[in-house]
């Protein structure tokens, strides 16, 4: 079941942090943005793995307004995924972590990033993969639910069920109600505990309109309500990933746009339906990539 927004914030905010640890940690190379603006936003983390055009893999981050990107040069994953996204669940612990990679061909896969370090001190990156399943050529996003992976073809969302064992593989599929052929960018938000038992999945989206919804939906599959945050200016993004604040009930956005742009955005009431109280600050410029994970 989706757990509580404050223990989805916990929970990814725990991970999160191991996750850019393990970065740090194991000598990837990280460079500050050359229009780095520090301490520019709020007590939050947020960080957007993606994959660039020659399959080099970089990690964009704000963390506590201070932006940088880290880039990895690992060998062995040989194409540069239509839609990735990590597995929280599974973060630390594993070099740079595990994620979900839906290949050129259709194929999704299990992947994960080891080190190994060198008596040189150097570090030698590589990737082991899994497969999952075939078929999913026209996949253009995912969003990871610790528990749950979302993916949408085209105007059609498909919500997964993660199976703890294996590890890596995906169980019970429910096709979503409706057309989200609108739909830009998505992230998973939280999941909603309700008394009646109703659990709700929050799926946070822009549209082509340039608007920014919300999608509460049903564990059955039914969209329950369909929240505007802002009715405009999310046209331009090609990626929003969300991430925890240190403020309960906050939360912190990173957005990319199409033409490399970061900004930084505090939300301090996660679950008040608007987008009004948002605050937006430019970090970085030059931050392109040609796929980005939620």
């Amino acid at each position: 079941m989706p757990r509580s927004t404050r223990t989805r914030s916990l929970i990814v905010g725990a991970t999160t942090v191991a996750l850019l640890g393990s970065l740090a940690g194991a000598g990837g190379a990280r460079a500050a943005s050359p229009t780095a603006t520090p301490k520019a936003a709020a007590p939050c983390v947020v960080d957007s793995p993606a994959f660039r055009k020659d399959t080099e893999q970089v990690v964009y981050e704000v963390s506590f307004g201070t932006p940088s990107a880290t880039v990895l040069r690992p060998g062995g994953l040989g194409y540069v995924p239509t839609a990735l996204a990590y597995d929280r669940r599974y973060s630390e612990g594993a070099g740079f972590g595990s994620f979900y990679a839906v290949s050129p061909k259709g194929v999704v896969n299990y992947v994960r990033v080891n080190s190994t370090a060198r008596p040189n001190g150097s570090v030698a990156y590589s990737y082991s993969q899994q497969r999952i399943r075939s078929g999913w050529q026209g996949v253009r996003q995912l969003a990871e639910g610790y528990d749950r992976l979302f993916a949408l073809s085209g105007g059609t969302l498909v919500r997964y069920a993660k199976q703890w064992d294996p590890d890596y593989g995906l169980g019970k599929r429910t096709v979503i109600d409706g057309s989200f052929a609108d739909v830009r960018t998505m992230a998973y938000a939280r999941g909603e505990e309700r008394p009646s038992g109703a659990d709700l999945d929050v799926l946070i989206a822009t549209l082509s309109s340039g608007a920014l919804v919300e999608y509460s939906i049903t564990q059955s599959g039914r969209v329950a309500r369909v929240t505007t945050l802002a009715a405009t200016g999310f046209g331009s993004y090609a990626s929003l990933s969300l991430g925890p604040c240190e403020i309960e009930g906050a939360r912190g956005l990173l957005g990319i746009t199409t033409a490399g742009t970061a900004y930084a955005f505090f939300d301090p009431d996660e679950a008040d339906g608007s987008a009004r109280d948002m605050v937006r600050v430019k970090v970085a410029t030059g931050w392109r990539a040609t796929s980005y994970s939620s």
